[in-house]
């Protein structure tokens, strides 16, 4: 068993200035951690997220620590065919990222609203276009040896019951879910009985 914190458990430090990213991995290496995870790299540009998980990936080399995670947030379903495919690229590029870290997993959101109009009135009919997308990113991380995974997120996309037929529709080896027990108390389920 690996012991691990996120990067996210350090947000009101990185907010406030008094941590950067290589802070935080020096201060789990301090706390005895034996890995971090990341959430969204700070860079506007795909080149600077690139620079940084590189320097970060040889800070935590030099302090011993993995990097286990690479989390970013995501809102797989679009109206129109370009924003869509924009989106899955860009994810894709988060996938390029999550490799230069070392991170074997990539984390990412599935969708946070429904839109009120077309196929974004009701999740069911957004399914479809959420499994179709949500596996191609998992189709191209396959590629770059990087798995995938969505966690209990976002209310949309947060109780068990959705979450499970997500997981089944995007039927993807590559393709898996992060359980946040907690979570389920959002979307009033019981942890219990969402975890089995």
């Amino acid at each position: 068993m690996k012991f691990s914190v996120s990067s996210y458990s350090f947000s009101q430090l990185l907010k406030s200035g008094e941590l950067t990213h290589f802070g935080c991995v020096a201060k789990a290496a301090e706390l005895d951690f034996d890995a971090i995870e990341f959430t969204d790299l700070t860079g506007d540009t795909q080149e600077e997220r690139s620079a940084e998980a590189s320097a970060l990936r040889a800070e935590a080399d030099r302090l011993g620590i993995e990097i286990c995670a690479y989390t970013v947030g995501a809102d797989l379903f679009r109206e129109s065919p370009e924003e869509r495919e924009a989106e899955i690229e860009r994810l894709c590029r988060q996938v390029d990222v999550a490799v230069l870290l070392g991170a074997p997993i990539l984390r990412h959101d599935v969708c946070w609203r429904l839109t009120g109009q077309g196929n974004g009135r009701s999740f069911d009919r957004m399914l479809p276009q959420l499994a179709e997308s949500t596996r191609r990113v998992a189709e191209y991380a396959a590629s770059r040896g990087v798995r995938t995974c969505s966690e209990n997120h976002g209310m949309l996309a947060q109780d068990s019951d959705r979450m499970e037929r997500l997981f089944n529709a995007v039927a993807h080896e590559n393709y898996g879910l992060l359980v946040d027990m907690g979570n389920f108390l959002c979307v009033d389920e019981s942890p219990v009985t969402a975890v089995s």
